[in-house]
């Protein structure tokens, strides 16, 4: 880790990446982090990653070193009994999304909570819960006159973070539905209005080198 305590390598263990219902890699994804996400260096079995696969982890992971820590946003100073609930850092949330993927909203709101303790890889773990609503998506891909409303994206977040300092989190899992309606030229004919959703989902499993 770095000394803003970003995670500087990532190994996973990749069942199956796919995209609109292709498969294109499987096996140890190792990514090693860069001041710069173009810069990152990915590779799959020990071969650097072609761009499909690099484009497809980007939209999943953080490569770059840059922006808000996981305790910028959703973090909290105050020590938190279980069953507590504290509120993201949103204005952090949406600095971090626009930096990061360059895709901004009008406004964040969001909830996270401690759930509980738990035991995972023989560590003594928090697991902590959060969820996210953003309002007013724009993509930075697509003209403005082609959306004819803001995006609205719902996520949820969770973590088994051990008490341990020392160590990384242990499992991370997240999801998102992003749902814009815009305006697309059809192949004959005149403009259309449809609405068109996405769906992303990611599991973690951590362990140390």
């Amino acid at each position: 880790m770095d000394e803003n305590g970003h995670a500087t390598r990532l190994r996973h263990d990749v069942k199956t990446l796919v995209v609109d219902g292709v498969a294109i890699a499987h096996g140890v994804v190792e990514i090693t982090r860069a001041p710069k996400e173009k810069d990152a260096i990915i590779t799959v079995e020990g071969v650097p990653a072609d761009a499909p696969v690099r484009d497809a982890l980007t939209s999943l992971l953080k490569l770059g070193l840059g922006g808000a820590s996981d305790d910028d946003i959703f973090g909290t100073s105050a020590a938190q009994a279980v069953g507590a609930h504290w509120p993201i850092h949103a204005e952090r949330a949406r600095e971090d999304l626009r930096e990061d993927s360059g895709v901004d909203a009008s406004n964040v709101t969001g909830d996270v909570w401690l759930a509980g303790t738990m035991r995972a890889a023989d560590l003594d773990c928090l697991d902590l819960h959060a969820k996210l609503s953003l309002d007013g998506l724009s993509l930075p891909s697509l003209p403005a006159d082609e959306v004819l409303e803001g995006g609205h994206a719902d996520a949820e977040m969770s973590t088994l973070l051990p008490i341990d300092e020392r160590r990384d989190r242990v499992v991370d899992r997240t999801s998102m539905i992003m749902s814009m309606r815009m305006r697309v030229q059809q192949p004959k004919g005149g403009p259309v209005a449809v609405t068109v959703t996405l769906s992303r989902s990611h599991e973690g499993h951590f362990s140390p080198e």
